[in-house]
């Protein structure tokens, strides 16, 4: 049997007369595992109380739906029986044949003695959760669970979600679904204020960098976000929330084969790659997350014998495209048997395969096939080719100053944040 869990998590906001509308950071980051892919999600306001929410996701590798139906269970107890970590809540029940109960029923399946209570109609009114004055956030959390039985889609809000909107502000009025072709599925759910509170105008804060999102956020996790490192710039970005305390941003992150890293100056200047594996940020983004003058680097590396180290310098600068993105670094600080590879680079500009800016007579960036701040040419080419047989000579993902010696890696990444956080 199969049950499609199609979870799609919004933040709006109102700000002047315009709707800004994105998939939430933990929507991303759970979708990122899935086999979905969010392709657009267009909300609307019908007056100050009903919202609408209509989702597009395809399947990434593009599986053909399995025609099947959903279990319908009889009462609690056998819920409890094909559920066993079932919670108290809102369950649908078919108690025989004929009929379905689609009226709120309250499973009390947890109770002291382990066994299951007996089915309550609850149609009583539910105190909605208060509404910040400050500043508005809408969690629409649309949980479905649909399924294919002959030509027909069978479509209802899965108990969960019944039991979440019990609690909350929201009526569900009523949620459709259509399919175009095996691959893309519609979602288009509708949801009216219980109380009919008028929505406030007002913005989301846009976080410049991981730090920041994680001292408004403090239990955020590892994951993808998006940040505004200026007012010009808006960029999705890998967050690490966990090593040595978080906020690190992810410039650059190296895993495996799959996205080349011989590009050209514009490649390197926008960023390239996908944020979920592996990328490059870009050049003007690295330079607006630094040009403060106030980021330390913190550089993570792991050779295929599963040994690990790590680096961080105190202070990261990137200056702008107009001075080819010179680098200039701070003291250096590693783990035991790590030496600085990065120094030899240190206030050096920037050299892609079709700008050369090294002090070589030759082209480091061709030669090397990498963008880099190439010297004469190279110490550490951690945007190197990427080989998992070392043929030792600093054309692959490579720190020399690991055993003093060319020797292929098998990933690094590269992640700022403020100094203040050390």
């Amino acid at each position: 049997m199969w049950r499609l869990f199609v979870i799609t998590t919004l933040i709006c906001c109102i700000g002047g007369d315009k709707i800004q509308l994105q998939l939430s950071d933990q929507m991303k980051s759970m979708l990122m595992d899935s086999q979905w892919k969010h392709e657009r999600t267009d909300l609307s306001l019908k007056g100050p109380m009903t919202l609408d929410v209509h989702s597009k996701f395809k399947l990434k590798k593009g599986e053909i739906f399995i025609k099947s139906r959903v279990a319908q269970l009889k009462d609690c107890t056998h819920i409890k029986m094909n559920r066993p970590l079932s919670r108290d809540g809102i369950y649908t029940i078919y108690p025989d044949l004929k009929t379905k109960k689609l009226s709120f029923v309250t499973c009390p399946l947890m109770e002291a003695d382990g066994r299951s209570g007996k089915e309550d109609i609850n149609d009583a009114g539910v105190q909605p959760m208060t509404i910040a004055k400050k500043m508005w956030r809408l969690f629409v959390i649309t949980t479905l669970i649909w399924c294919i039985g002959g030509d027909e889609i069978q479509l209802q809000l899965s108990d969960q979600m019944k039991s979440m909107l019990m609690d909350s502000q929201w009526k569900h009025e009523k949620t459709d679904l259509s399919l175009k072709g095996p691959m893309t599925l519609d979602v288009h759910s509708k949801f009216k204020l219980k109380k009919g509170e008028i929505f406030i105008k007002s913005r989301v804060a846009q976080l410049k960098d991981c730090t920041h999102i994680k001292m408004n956020q403090p239990l955020s996790r590892d994951g993808i976000y998006t940040i505004y490192p200026d007012l010009k710039t808006k960029k999705t970005v890998f967050c690490d929330m966990s090593t040595d305390g978080g906020g690190w941003t992810v410039i650059q992150r190296r895993k495996g084969a799959g996205v080349n890293f011989t590009r050209n100056w514009k490649d390197y200047k926008n960023g390239f790659g996908h944020i979920d594996d592996d990328y490059w940020l870009g050049n003007d983004a690295i330079h607006a997350l630094t040009k403060d003058g106030k980021q330390m680097l913190r550089i993570e590396l792991q050779k295929f014998s599963r040994e690990k180290a790590h680096a961080t310098y105190s202070s990261f600068f990137v200056d702008s495209e107009a001075n080819r993105y010179q680098l200039k670094l701070g003291t250096f600080h590693g783990t035991s048997g790590l030496g600085d590879s990065l120094r030899h680079n240190n206030h050096m500009y920037f050299s892609t395969i079709d700008s050369d800016n090294d002090n070589n007579r030759g082209d480091c960036a061709s030669v090397y096939r990498s963008g880099w701040w190439h010297n004469s040419c190279v110490h550490s080419n951690l945007n190197g080719k990427y080989r998992t047989d070392t043929k030792k000579d600093g054309k692959e993902l490579s720190w020399y100053h690991w055993g003093n010696t060319w020797a292929a890696l098998k990933s690094a990444v590269m992640m700022v944040r403020p100094i203040q956080n050390v």
